[in-house]
């Protein structure tokens, strides 16, 4: 609820900068969409221009830990 409250508000508030160091490529760390799960296990989400990221960086060595599947997703994105 509290997101909620905080999208609403017109004007929205000014956030810091916001910087984006993502471990897979999606496309969805360059949106102003921000996906969430609840304590209650609810997906929720919430969406406002300035959740854009200011700058994202992308470090080949985050994928590290991921499993190969989700490598091979985030290698065949970057292609595109």
């Amino acid at each position: 609820d509290g997101i909620r409250a905080v999208t609403s508000l017109d004007p929205m508030p000014t956030l810091p900068p916001q910087i984006c160091c993502p471990n897979s490529f999606a496309m969805a760390e360059l949106t102003s969409v921000a996906g969430m799960t609840l304590e209650n296990g609810v997906k929720s989400g919430a969406a406002h221009a300035s959740l854009i990221p200011t700058v994202t960086i992308f470090d080949p060595s985050l994928t590290s830990g991921l499993p190969d599947w989700v490598r091979f997703g985030t290698a065949l994105r970057c292609v595109e």
